[in-house]
């Protein structure tokens, strides 16, 4: 598996040299994993290492495998039809009812637009399962749009009536910060498909061209242009008018396979919804599923005695904000699945902080996210933050976009291992340099970390940064609610090849030895490294890189070459240094 940056001879011919140097062993590969019906669970993963070089820490821990989910016998089936989509809701009904009387039952989609908002609250499943499916994988579309028409044609636009009044949505505390200052167009619900095609929502008349549209709410009126010029009359026109297409609340023991989840209206930040809403959920199978051109988000996991969830073949794309959010989960299997070009709204209202990414994983235990790939999102790739434990990442790829794989305020342990980070870039403008640590993989008050044979390249800034603005975070135990500090710590980064493809894209970016005490520093170990580079390339960032100053007077970084970086740190012993 190699993604490299279309048209870059360097990254290519650089990534083929990998071959002539022997990198450390990085171990066992993950087991698979277990099989339907629970299989033996794969092996522990065990590491050691160093808190701020106090003492050695040993850590095991056995990676998530997800749900169980054997092979039940289906005690009957129920067939439901797109020409009357409330079927589908008084056939859920029954299943989850036939389910606490110890009945599985299989919910079969029929090809076809599922117009419709469908909820089932909590139940008992005494050992039964309840699998809803498409009849063919693909065809069962349940879809957040109506049809709008009415368009009589105005001043070389086209207007009709617009009966709603969402208004803007509720946004994040700023903190006085500018930068953290949510636009309008971010905030806002309204989606217009033509043809199956998305408009561009603008928010004033002077901004309005081919392929626009705009809400006027005061006057009841929506105006749209067709990218081609032409009426709305012969074209298909939809308008997103749902939020949450399907919710599980409290249930267990299901499968949700093969459908589509598209046009959910859910809005930025509060209310927390999205296409597919899975709230305190237990052994559940989401597989083969599309979540396409959503408002804001494709699924959310949430609420507490989330447990044992697998999510697997599921492809996010071009959803407004990012393509999945779980919170609170414990036993999270996240394999083979896509999330690509993600944020369209946020980038449209140049908003790629906070919640916009491929996807986000937060106060959760026991995740592993294999095979994944995070392409193109016009936000980070792959965001962890606040608090996850027992993490595995393995075998993924983040190509492309806004930054690739964020480790935040995470207590770990955490194991990426055989990830190819290639490619991301840093925002348009780099609005506050406390973001100009590193595009590739980042850190930032995240401890007991190991990276091991990845492929780092071609990233901006570089290509495995640490944060260095602020030394440490307190944070709240999502359990306990006692409140304790987080910092980078702990930190293991060997075997792992590294190409820089210019000045501006260093190999790594780390904080000045003093930083928060010297702790980083204690538990700060490199080794077994390649790196590869031109000829000439200080690519070892130590100290802040804002400009003008630093933090506690550490002053801007120091540029060092592969020789001096490990004269100065005693770190990369057994690392290799390639010209190319």
């Amino acid at each position: 598996m190699c993604i490299t940056a279309p048209g870059s001879v360097e990254v290519a011919d650089a990534l083929a040299c990998r071959s002539r140097v022997a990198t450390a062993d990085a171990g066992p590969s993950a087991p698979p994993p277990a099989a339907p019906g629970g299989a033996s669970p794969p092996d522990p993963i065990s590491r050691t290492g160093q808190a701020g070089g106090l003492e050695t820490v040993h850590v095991t821990w056995v990676p998530a495998i997800g749900a169980t989910h054997p092979e039940p016998r289906f005690h009957q089936t129920i067939s439901v039809s797109a020409d009357n989509a409330q079927a589908l809701q008084a056939g859920l009904a029954k299943a989850f009812a036939d389910q606490s009387r110890a009945r599985s039952t299989r919910v079969i989609l029929a090809p076809g637009l599922y117009r419709g908002s469908f909820k089932v609250g909590r139940g008992a499943a005494p050992d039964a399962w309840v699998r809803i499916e498409a009849q063919v994988p693909g065809t069962a579309i349940l879809s957040g749009a109506d049809p709008l028409g009415g368009f009589v044609e105005c001043g070389g636009m086209w207007r009709a009536r617009w009966p709603y009044k969402w208004g803007l949505g509720p946004v994040p505390p700023n903190h006085g910060n500018p930068y953290l200052v949510v636009g309008d167009l971010m905030r806002r619900r309204e989606m217009v498909i033509v043809d199956g095609v998305r408009l561009r929502q603008v928010l004033s008349a002077a901004e309005i061209e081919p392929g626009c549209f705009l809400v006027d709410e005061a006057g009841d009126t929506i105006y749209i242009t067709l990218s081609d010029g032409g009426a709305p009359g012969r074209a298909s026109v939809e308008t997103a008018v749902r939020s949450t297409l399907l919710h599980l609340v409290g249930r267990e023991n299901v499968v949700v396979c093969g459908l589509v989840f598209r046009h959910d209206n859910s809005v930025y930040y509060q209310p927390q919804r999205a296409a597919l809403q899975l709230t305190s959920c237990r052994n559940v199978l989401v597989e083969a599923c599309d979540f396409v051109e959503n408002n804001n988000k494709g699924l959310q996991i949430d609420g507490p005695g989330s447990e044992d969830l697998s999510l697997r073949r599921l492809r996010f794309f071009r959803n407004g904000c990012l393509g999945f959010l779980v919170t609170r989960c414990r036993n999270l299997l996240i394999e083979h699945c896509e999330t690509s070009f993600n944020n369209w709204r946020g980038g449209l209202a140049g908003w790629r902080r906070g919640s916009p990414c491929g996807f986000k994983v937060m106060q959760s235990e026991r995740v592993t996210l294999r095979g994944h790939r995070a392409i193109r999102n016009d936000a980070t790739g792959g965001w962890f933050d606040e608090d996850n434990r027992e993490v595995l990442i393995e075998d993924c790829v983040f190509y492309g976009n806004r930054r690739g794989l964020h480790l935040e305020a995470t207590t770990g342990p955490v194991l990426v291992r055989r990830c190819e980070i290639v490619s991301n870039r840093q925002e348009p403008s780099v609005n506050e340099s406390r973001w100009a640590f590193g595009s590739g993989l980042v850190l930032t008050h995240a401890a007991n970390v190991t990276v091991e044979d990845c492929v780092l390249a071609d990233n901006d800034v570089a290509q495995f940064g640490i944060r260095d603005d602020r030394a440490t975070r307190t944070l709240p135990d999502p359990a306990t609610g006692a409140r304790s500090l987080r910092r980078t710590e702990a930190v293991a980064f060997r075997g792992n090849t590294i190409v820089s493809t210019g000045p501006h894209r260093a190999f790594l970016h780390v904080p000045h030895e003093t930083f928060d005490g010297g702790i980083f520093w204690q538990g700060f170990h490199a080794d077994s490294n390649y790196y590869i580079g031109p000829p000439g390339l200080d690519g070892f960032l130590v100290g802040e890189t804002r400009p003008g100053g630093g933090t506690a007077g550490v002053g801007r970084a120091v540029r060092l070459s592969f020789s001096a970086w490990r004269a100065r740190t005693g770190l990369d012993a057994g690392a290799f240094y390639d010209e190319h």
